[in-house]
């Protein structure tokens, strides 16, 4: 047993067996490993059945039960985790045996912290019966250690009239788990349904969710058949607020609509053919087509947000509200039509707890193509913000209150790498041009090319250094480095003119025009200064040395 069940990825052990050969067989304990560990153990279980039934082609078990079951923690993915292109369409086994098993139970159930984010107990009692391509199933979730909690499915499905039968009923005191996982405010009761009666090729479904007793959002969910593939439909609405901080509930208001039309065809392609959300201040209208390797074929989005007095919260975890007093945004692509993509968004009085602008536009265009090595997409962005405030005061100081600027992009499928053959930034007294490389998170993401850029005023950068500058510079760097590992190499040199620190023998050399070259690099062994040289009109400096943690040389 332990042979058949164990494979790559997955060793089962089990101990304390006895009764093979008789109605009655028990084992002490079953484990289940991954090459983390064990994640799952059975304890104590039971299997009474019909040994004489067999011979009539009937597998018929009475009880299939355990004292414990031990879930630690979910398992490690095994695999690429990718799912087939292909929809292989919905059916039950068709056994060369029937099953029916009366009695499926746990006395206790222990869930690990790791699945649900806190420890939960609980009891297990279903049944199973699977016969000539028909079947039926009952499970009954029970917790006993907390807040009281029941979950609840009866299902049954033939091959032969496609009839499908659910009833799902999912519900939890004050405090249970799932308005802890979602953060519900108040920790309300909670209760989810979903019930519906009909052919698979043409089950709907009804979806109720309550929190303390209330509807909060209702619909149906559709599903449609065909030789081409699944279709599907979905219509919600309701007032969600109560679920939601009360900071947020100008945002949705007490009519939420979420409406889509969809399908999954038989090779995998994916065509959301409508999807609109509703609510008190957002409006979005879109549309999607993937192919059967899950590359964009179409896309049209709308949407707008804003409310018709005052700025509205947005729904962002983070420390600080992020508001805003309107913002549109149109994202287009047809690849019937050609290869080329549109997007344009506009936000007006955004209030970020980083900074705030009085306006902020985004604008760009660019290809989107299947060529022999995969797809390949490439643009060009522009951006500009006017009433720029950063919420840092030396940050504001340096920037000024308007920016704008542009990217040139490139990315091809299999290497994950963003090419960037320009990014440029400028503001009132400076500018900064960089092109190159972002490598993928198996790379560090790490950036390699070379960026110029000058500033006409240091004494803007006063407050952000600590220092007392003054005079002009301009620099140019090329190099690599990579922000996760803290890893660079760089070379570059900067130009100076009357250049001062506020160190009155320093500022006395560095009078008229200057240059400082530089060439160091850190990694895991240290930061080496190949290099740091300046030159002006009255003195020549050259330095190098290692600095590491250990110690450091410095000449």
């Amino acid at each position: 047993m332990q042979d058949s069940l164990s494979v790559a990825g997955r060793v089962v052990t089990i101990t304390g067996f006895a009764g093979a050969l008789s109605a009655q067989a028990t084992m002490a304990e079953m484990t289940i490993a991954d090459d983390q560990g064990v994640w799952l153990r059975v304890k104590d279980a039971r299997l009474d059945w019909s040994r004489s039934a067999l011979l009539s082609g009937q597998v018929v078990i009475d009880e299939l039960s355990a004292g414990e079951i031990d879930l630690e923690r979910m398992p490690a993915r095994a695999g690429s985790g990718m799912p087939a292109a292909e929809a292989s369409g919905f059916s039950l086994p068709d056994l060369p045996v029937s099953i029916a098993i009366g009695d499926i139970s746990a006395k206790r159930i222990v869930l690990g912290a790791a699945v649900l984010g806190q420890g939960v107990e609980g009891t297990l009692k279903a049944s199973l019966q699977l016969a000539g391509g028909q079947g039926q199933a009952k499970l009954v979730l029970a917790r006993t250690d907390g807040p009281k909690g029941v979950f609840d499915l009866a299902a049954s499905y033939a091959n032969a009239t496609g009839q499908l039968v659910l009833a799902l009923s999912a519900a939890e005191d004050a405090g249970g788990v799932s308005v802890r996982l979602l953060g519900v405010p108040g920790l309300p009761s909670a209760e989810l349904t979903i019930a519906g009666d009909g052919p698979v090729t043409g089950f709907a479904a009804d979806v109720s969710l309550k929190t303390d007793g209330a509807v909060r959002l209702a619909g149906k969910v559709a599903l449609t058949g065909d030789p081409g593939g699944t279709g599907f439909t979905a219509d919600l609405a309701g007032d969600p607020t109560p679920v939601f901080l009360p900071q947020y509930a100008a945002f949705f208001g007490p009519d939420l609509r979420l409406h889509a039309v969809g399908k999954r065809g038989a090779d995998g392609r994916l065509d959301l053919s409508q999807f609109s959300l509703m609510a008190q201040a957002i409006a979005v209208d879109g549309s999607l087509s993937l192919d059967a390797t899950g590359a964009p074929e179409a896309f049209a989005l709308t949407g707008r947000l804003g409310l018709p007095e005052g700025p509205v919260v947005l729904p962002l975890v983070s420390a600080r509200e992020t508001k805003v007093s309107k913002a549109d945004l149109s994202l287009n692509y047809d690849r019937s039509k050609g290869d080329g993509w549109q997007v344009q968004a506009t936000v007006w009085g955004l209030d970020h707890q980083a900074f705030t602008a009085a306006t902020m536009v985004l604008s760009g265009a660019g290809r989107i193509a299947q060529g022999s090595g995969g797809a390949e997409f490439d643009g060009k962005l522009t951006f500009q913000a006017t009433g720029l405030l950063p919420a840092n005061a030396g940050l504001a100081q340096a920037l000024g209150s308007a920016i704008q600027g542009s990217a040139a992009m490139a990315w091809k499928s299999g290497d994950g790498q963003l090419t960037l053959s320009t990014l440029a930034l400028d503001g009132t007294g400076f500018q900064i041009a960089t092109s190159g490389t972002i490598g993928s998170l198996a790379d560090g993401f790490t950036l390699k090319g070379a960026a110029k850029g000058s500033y006409a005023d240091l004494a803007r950068l006063d407050m952000l250094t600590g220092q007392s500058l003054s005079g002009a510079a301009d620099f140019d760097l090329t190099g690599a480095g990579s922000p996760l590992s803290g890893f660079f190499d760089v070379k570059g040199k900067l130009n100076g003119h009357d250049l001062g620190t506020g160190h009155a023998s320093l500022d006395a050399v560095l009078q008229g025009d200057s240059a400082i070259d530089l060439s160091a690099r850190r990694d895991t062994t240290g930061t080496v200064l190949r290099a740091l040289n300046l030159t002006t009109t009255t003195l020549t400096a050259k330095g190098q040395g290692r600095i590491t943690s250990a110690g450091s040389i410095l000449t």
